[in-house]
């Protein structure tokens, strides 16, 4: 996998920063990100104590504003040429029964979990269409599939990412 670019959004802790590390152990070039600084660090640490050769570059930036994400992508291609590899990973929520919610929760909700993997693929995808290809994956729970009591939030924005993305399949695939 050497020679190729993975963008990993929300990479300095948990699922994120495992994806990162285990691309960037096979070779692939990574561009992790998140809010804090600090743990984008360790995370760069980590993954360069498991391989010294290792490319991982860090951008601070908060994926529910739109213009700090579509400027790091701007900046990302512009600097690498590509992105073969988009993980989109972002926040989870909280526990929350659809008739306690508020029309600001549905709003952050749409804002980290669909309108940022809109951002990040309205970008990607045309990038990754110069270079015959690429990979996007969303990191998602079993709710958007399952819906769970008590997530109705989690379970209904995840669904619609599904959704999109395996429509956003269909349409390149035919194309």
């Amino acid at each position: 996998m050497n020679g190729r670019t993975a963008l990993v959004v929300a990479a300095s802790k948990g699922i994120g920063k495992a994806i990162a590390t285990e691309l960037s152990s096979r070779g692939v070039r990574v561009i992790i990100t998140s809010r804090n600084a600090d743990n984008l660090t360790k995370a760069k640490a980590t993954m360069l104590a498991q391989r010294k050769e290792a490319e991982v570059h860090c951008r601070v930036m908060d994926l529910d504003n739109e213009e700090q994400t579509k400027a790091m992508l701007v900046n990302t291609v512009s600097e690498f040429g590509r992105i073969d590899f988009l993980v989109a990973n972002s926040v989870s929520f909280g526990i929350s029964s659809v008739g306690e919610l508020v029309r600001a929760d549905w709003d952050r909700a749409l804002t980290a979990k669909w309108w940022s993997l809109y951002w990040l693929v309205e970008a990607v995808v045309p990038v990754m269409r110069r270079h015959n290809g690429g990979v996007i994956l969303n990191v998602g729970s079993i709710y958007s599939k399952e819906p769970h009591n008590g997530y109705g939030i989690s379970n209904s924005v995840r669904l619609l990412a599904c959704a999109f993305l395996k429509s956003l399949s269909d349409d390149l695939a035919s194309s």
